[in-house]
């Protein structure tokens, strides 16, 4: 057998092995979660009510190197047919760690925030952008839990004094966290009431096939499960017993192909270049020309077709029975929804008080209503409360109000691919040349001049909504009031889909040991809404080939039992593999990650060892984010320097102050 000097420290002092003392008696190594040290004395005498062991830390090295660290927490008292058997329970320096809650240096609550956007309360410019090893590094450097952990002979910190007191990692710990480079697209918060368990959690959410580990030093370390080294077994030959393994392709996948959002790109429709109609006729004015001489700048203003005001009663959070003031009002079903009148509700509650007084809601439907009759209207979002008594409705009709506000695109083949935002920012350069802007949203401008040619005044104008059914645009004002006058030229940057974002892996045929020895043929379909920029294109194909490298293998566990001590697995970062004695086992190149060891002093002996290892392929495949690079920010919709007649632009275009011009 193999010869190995055990060492046991209690309470700092060394401990003398004999049959009076406590022997180990097993080691439980767990990567990733705790492990746990089982010490057992038998003879002696009953340790009383205060027991001189209980609480005190403990450490357990082999060879000179420690591989177990904690403090002692439990006793059992038995009498086996030995006699007295006093057995002790530790627990490791990782269950000591999550003694503490995370504490954030800059709230000092137990949550920290990375990566938030700009637009966000909780952005910080020095915790945006960051990867995934450098926000664990962050938490572990933290001044109050980098100075507990070191309190507790964890982190293996270098201590420089302040103020404010600096702690650096070791650099075992600083290249695992270096190879953690993957950021997160979503914004984080990394939070618990246990310190490790909460950094280990999330780092297993955003990067499964990671285990964050402490060593038996103190050391923390990160392990790839991917990537570990391997050892050989030679079954009859080496001091292994046959093992237990089971093979299952049940959750394998020999390709992956991943779908993004829609592909779309910024085109420029104008009615100069006939790509923008006008779409003004409504009722009785059956063309253009007749809708433009019948219209008033009253008919955008106070289109009162579209207000109506009185009393409410609610029959549950999304139901509001209205009743007109005056009663005589009528309208059609549904006039009021967001497919025609683009209706919105404000209620108001003579009772309550507070923030809850007054909600404001958009009408999904709402039931026909006759002159003296009520009407019933569905809203988009539950109510607070059901006491709202009065209100007030808004809408556009169908007809006056959309002179010089509605537009169609030409070309009928893009309305269905018309979208809402593009896939990243666009540049809307202005009709003269002379100014650009960057915009995350379709968005149009007015364009005139004194004489109707270039160079052209211009200013923008936003998008009320877009009809994928007719190709239609309503700007949020009448083109007419922003030029005071007819316009010389109406453009519109629209977002128009190309195509679908995909990734896949391997780029061609499968892979994997699924697809080799079981000869599988099956593709994992991902779809992935949070993938809309066509620059994370690289990252997703990386992403599709780690999914691919999760699912892909015949899925292989189970324990391989030594009858001797290993001492590599014992710091984990191994792979076992086994082969037959002049024969073939089929598991040659197994390369089983050891996730954890279990071992064995057999009769308080350091020369009769047993080590269990567990050993497994199976691991969590990534979350999209983790392979997806920060989406570019949406920019906003603010303009460069525009050739404009004044800041009164504004004001007429919303029909407020001068309307020069415009008809009366």
């Amino acid at each position: 057998m193999s010869d190995h000097t055990t060492t046991l420290t209690v309470d700092g002092s060394p401990i003398e092995l004999g049959s009076d003392s406590p022997w180990p008696a097993a080691m439980s190594l767990n990567l990733g979660g705790y492990s746990s040290l089982t010490l057992a004395r038998r003879g002696g005498t009953l340790p009383g009510l205060v027991d001189p062991w209980m609480g005190k830390t403990v450490s357990l090295a082999i060879d000179g190197t420690t591989y177990f660290a904690g403090r002692i927490v439990d006793n059992e008292v038995s009498f086996p047919v030995g006699g007295l058997t006093t057995t002790y329970l530790c627990r490791d320096l990782r269950a000591e760690a999550d003694r503490t809650a995370l504490t954030d240096d800059y709230s000092l609550t137990d949550s920290a925030a990375y990566n938030f956007k700009s637009d966000s309360p909780f952005y910080s410019t020095s915790r945006s952008g960051k990867s995934v090893g450098e926000i664990l590094a962050d938490v572990l450097t933290m001044e109050v839990n980098a100075s507990f952990l070191h309190s507790k002979g964890i982190g293996g910190y270098t201590v420089t004094a302040g103020p404010p007191t600096t702690y650096t990692l070791p650099s075992s710990t600083l290249a695992d966290l270096a190879a953690l480079t993957l950021i997160p697209v979503q914004e984080i918060r990394v939070s618990g009431g246990k310190l490790l368990s909460a950094l280990a959690t999330w780092l297993e959410s955003v990067q499964p096939n990671h285990r964050l580990h402490v060593m038996g030093d103190g050391t923390i370390r990160v392990f790839n499960l991917r990537s570990v080294s391997e050892h050989t077994f030679t079954l009859d030959f080496d001091k292994v017993n046959p093992p237990s393994l089971r093979r299952s392709v049940a959750d394998c996948y020999q390709r992956v192909l991943i779908r993004g959002t829609p592909i779309n790109e910024g085109k420029m429709y104008s009615t100069a270049l006939g790509g923008l109609l006008e779409k003004f006729a409504w009722g009785s004015y059956t063309t253009n020309a007749a809708a433009k001489a019948a219209w008033r700048t009253t008919d955008y203003a106070q289109d009162q077709l579209a207000r109506s005001e009185g009393t409410c009663t609610c029959t549950d959070t999304l139901t509001v029975v209205l009743t007109s003031n005056p009663t005589t009002q009528t309208w059609a079903a549904n006039a009021w929804n967001q497919s025609h009148g683009q209706g919105y509700i404000r209620l108001w509650s003579t009772t309550l008080t507070g923030y809850s007084q007054s909600v404001t809601r958009l009408v999904t439907s709402n039931t026909s209503k006759s002159s003296g009759g009520t009407s019933t209207f569905t809203l988009d979002q539950p109510l607070p409360d059901l006491s709202y008594d009065h209100f007030t409705l808004y809408g556009v009709s169908s007809g006056a109000s959309y002179v010089w506000r509605k537009y169609q695109v030409a070309d009928s083949s893009v309305w269905a691919a018309l979208q809402r935002q593009f896939s990243t920012p666009q540049h809307f350069i202005g009709s003269n040349g002379d100014s650009v802007s960057t915009t995350s949203y379709p968005i149009g401008s007015v364009c005139w001049s004194a004489s109707g040619s270039p160079p052209y005044n211009e200013f923008p104008l936003f998008i009320h909504s877009i009809d994928n059914d007719t190709g239609e645009i309503i700007f949020v004002a009448p083109t007419y009031n922003i030029a005071g006058g007819p316009p010389a030229d109406v453009r519109a940057l629209l977002a128009v889909n190309t195509g679908t974002l995909e990734a896949v892996a391997p780029a061609s045929g499968y892979e994997g040991t699924s697809h080799d020895v079981e000869g599988l043929e099956e593709t994992w379909l991902v779809t992935l809404p949070d993938w809309k920029d066509p620059g994370n294109q690289s990252n997703m194909e990386a992403y599709a080939q780690e999914l691919l490298d999760s699912v892909k293998d015949s899925m292989v566990e189970g324990t391989v039992v030594l009858n001797d001590l290993w001492l590599d697995a014992l710091s984990f970062g191994v792979g076992v593999s086994l082969t037959g004695d002049g024969y073939t086992t089929g598991w040659e190149d197994l390369n089983l990650p050891v996730t954890g060891v279990n071992v064995t002093w057999n009769n308080q002996s350091a020369s009769h060892w047993t080590t269990n290892l567990q050993v497994g392929n199976r691991f969590a495949p990534l979350g999209q984010a983790q392979f997806m690079r920060p989406e570019r920010p949406p920019a906003s919709s603010g303009w460069g320097a525009f050739n404009q007649q004044g800041a009164d632009v504004l004001n007429k275009a919303f029909g407020v102050g001068s309307t020069e011009g415009a008809k009366s």
